[in-house]
């Protein structure tokens, strides 16, 4: 069954994959797509979203979107993945993160945080944000050095 569109979409992702989630009227739909990075330009970039989306492009056009990755610790990275998602989306609203931040607001209080994969990283939030990091450097060896 397709969804209706969407009021409400979440992304998290890394170099391997994005996972989504559309909340709309007729509940939560997910899908996983290719991995999106803002470091492989911006109309390399829009491609793959579009291709990571798959058959809801369309239907979450409009939504309010979240998006948490890789990639987007840089202004660069940042202005490079607004710039797809609004050519491509039209967002009614859009916030962006790193996943890090993700971790730290899906906790909402303080904690100590770590996230394995090809980007492993640890840190410390105080539940909204992001106090302190370390880690993240695994991609620069590749997947064996995961975790």
């Amino acid at each position: 069954m397709r969804p209706r569109p969407a009021t409400f979409l979440l992304a998290e992702s890394g170099g391997t994959k994005t996972d989504w989630r559309w909340v709309s009227p007729t509940g939560v739909h997910a899908h996983t797509g290719p991995g999106l990075n803002p470091s492989h330009g911006s109309a390399a970039l829009t491609a793959a979203l579009r291709y990571s989306l798959g058959p809801f492009a369309e239907q979450a056009r409009g939504a309010a979107v979240a998006f948490y990755g890789a990639g987007l610790e840089s202004a660069q990275g940042q202005t490079a993945l607004r710039a797809a998602l609004e050519s491509t989306l039209v967002p009614s609203q859009l916030s962006m993160g790193t996943d890090l931040l993700a971790a730290a607001r899906a906790a909402g209080r303080p904690a100590l945080m770590a996230l394995l994969g090809t980007g492993s990283n640890a840190g410390h939030t105080d539940g909204h944000r992001v106090l302190a990091r370390r880690g993240g450097h695994g991609w620069l060896l590749g997947d064996p050095a995961s975790g």
